[in-house]
């Protein structure tokens, strides 16, 4: 015992500094911090649907995109759709789409889709539907699409 601090002492606290720098390791490994998309102010903007969120590289290299997407159509009887282009560099594409069948007003999550460490870039756009008889489908998208390039 040395300045009444026991070895049973010592090792609690070394125990405690231990996890402490391993789950700031844990945080420090991240490629990416998490930045924002907001389709608004691009060629894949379209009236009547808003799509935003946030997206991030992960620790183990994978990229995640996850937000929301709400009806703005103004009781037009519409709902709204994202979609999302995943482009890997290996030349594989993944398509992925959200519905909101909500009605105006209403937001539905994105949900969080991670993809593939070799992900090149996105094309995000918006999109809205409409009734075909007893079936919903995508009517028309926005004009172009917004490209998210990762580093």
């Amino acid at each position: 015992m040395a300045n009444g601090i026991t070895f049973k002492g010592i090792r609690r606290n070394l125990v405690v500094v231990a996890v402490a720098a391993g789950l700031s390791f844990s945080f420090a490994g991240s490629a990416h911090a998490a930045q924002g998309y907001d389709l608004t102010p691009t060629t894949g903007d379209v009236a009547g649907a808003w799509a935003h969120g946030t997206w991030w590289q992960a620790a183990n290299g994978r990229y995640h995109l996850k937000g929301e997407l709400k009806d703005t159509g103004n009781n037009d009887g519409k709902g709204a759709a994202f979609r999302i282009k995943a482009v890997y560099k290996d030349g594989g594409v993944r398509h992925e789409e959200v519905w909101n069948t909500l009605g105006y007003g209403k937001i539905v999550p994105i949900g969080e889709y991670n993809f593939a460490s070799n992900l090149q870039y996105w094309e995000l756009q918006e999109c809205i539907l409409v009734q075909d008889g007893n079936y919903i489908r995508v009517g028309y998208c926005a004009p172009g699409v917004f490209t998210q390039y990762v580093y």
